[in-house]
């Protein structure tokens, strides 16, 4: 059975997306085909459950979509699943060869696509269901039973740098500015780590990131180990592989270290952690914040992201985990 799955965008929407892609490949032995951007390309690309990585590059949309359209006509497809439904992706449905076209029903559909005639999943609620659990009703439609163990599946790659410590990460960027924690509070949890324990701690983020990482180190007593900016998704993955704990907020790295079993602390305000947080690991609130899950992008105040440094260390190393399962932490 050939399958085209067209899911395009951001890290952790492509991530919680593999283990429908690893179940359809396990069960239907299916020849996944998979449309994506570049952000995400090298983790579709390498993984076991995808037969072919079809890129999408928005910078150079025209001949993208030249050679994407030539790609498609050469092809011809048992089932389409638009998970994106989006416009963008609506168009790349149409424009597959497919026998069944497949998207969410119209309440989670975005930009009008619902009005498009293909068929639809039932519907559900989007505020009380993980986006991993959301993507895998494609495969319970299909007439597949929800596999016993959620896997990934991520694939291994080299990378040139190794920590010899045994050592945590603080993933310190999020896309939305409304979701970061703030600056004084890392440099405060690095302090308590260094008085308290013997790992290392670990700054990541994109190069976007670089400013907020150096007041970080201004800020902190003893310096951590700062990677912001000096690593591409191959090294990320494996620098995050070998972690011991993770702690950050929502964004695609926390959902990548949740796919490499890595203890995951999700620091969660604006975003909905019933919706986006960690698959499995712990998930930690302001206890007294009035506007929790607002989904706003920009904030003056960020009240509910004001989360206690000691609180967090607590979470990490004095509080036991829980094996394959979420644990909110008020």
């Amino acid at each position: 059975m050939k399958i085209l799955i067209i899911k395009l965008g951001a890290l952790g929407d492509v991530i919680n997306t593999f283990p429908l892609a690893v179940h359809l490949k396990n069960t239907l032995n299916a020849e996944i085909t998979w449309i994506t951007e570049p952000l995400s390309y090298p983790l579709v690309k390498n993984h076991r459950a995808v037969s072919k990585a079809v890129l999408f590059d928005k910078k150079n949309k025209w001949e993208s979509f030249k050679n994407l359209s030539k790609f498609l006509k050469s092809e011809d497809f048992d089932i389409v699943l638009d998970l994106q439904r989006i416009l963008k992706s609506a168009v790349f449905t149409f424009k597959s060869p497919g026998k069944r076209k497949i998207t969410f029903d119209k309440k989670r559909c975005k930009e009008l696509t619902w009005i498009l005639n293909y068929e639809k999943i039932p519907p559900s609620n989007p505020e009380t269901t993980h986006m991993l659990d959301q993507y895998l009703e494609f495969s319970s439609y299909l007439g597949i039973e929800k596999p016993e163990i959620i896997t990934w599946d991520l694939p291994k790659f080299e990378s040139s740098i190794k920590i010899e410590n045994k050592y945590l990460v603080l993933n310190t960027g999020a896309t939305k500015s409304c979701n970061k924690w703030f600056e004084s509070d890392f440099a405060k949890l690095i302090d308590l780590i260094y008085e308290n324990t013997s790992f290392l701690p670990v700054l990541t983020g994109g190069p976007e990131d670089l400013e907020f990482s150096v007041n970080i180190l201004e800020r902190s007593l003893k310096k951590p180990l700062n990677l912001t900016g000096k690593t591409n998704l191959y090294e990320l993955t494996e620098v995050l592989r070998n972690a011991n704990f993770l702690i950050s907020s929502d964004t695609g790295p926390m959902h990548l270290g949740v796919a490499l079993g890595v203890k995951t602390l999700g620091l969660f305000g604006p975003s909905n952690p019933v919706r986006t947080g960690p698959y499995f690991g712990k998930i930690i609130r302001k206890k007294d914040s009035s506007c929790l899950n607002c989904g706003q992008k920009t904030c003056k105040s960020r009240d509910c992201m004001k989360i206690d440094p000691e609180r967090v260390f607590k979470a990490v190393f004095l509080e036991p985990w829980k094996e394959k399962k979420v644990d909110y932490v008020f």
